[in-house]
């Protein structure tokens, strides 16, 4: 099955699966090298548990 869906198709579907999700991080000292490799507004999935 070969799902292909426009920009707004899956922002449409991710705020309705994840409705008022937020993401918080505390107590981090990273380098900035690390900061750096991230962005505001930047989606990523972890494959651990968080």
């Amino acid at each position: 099955m070969d799902l292909k869906f426009t920009k707004e198709q899956a922002e449409k579907i991710i705020n309705w699966t994840l409705s008022g999700l937020t993401m918080y991080n505390r107590d981090s000292e990273l380098p900035q090298e690390v900061i750096s490799m991230y962005a505001v507004g930047e989606i990523f999935r972890s494959q651990t548990f968080c």
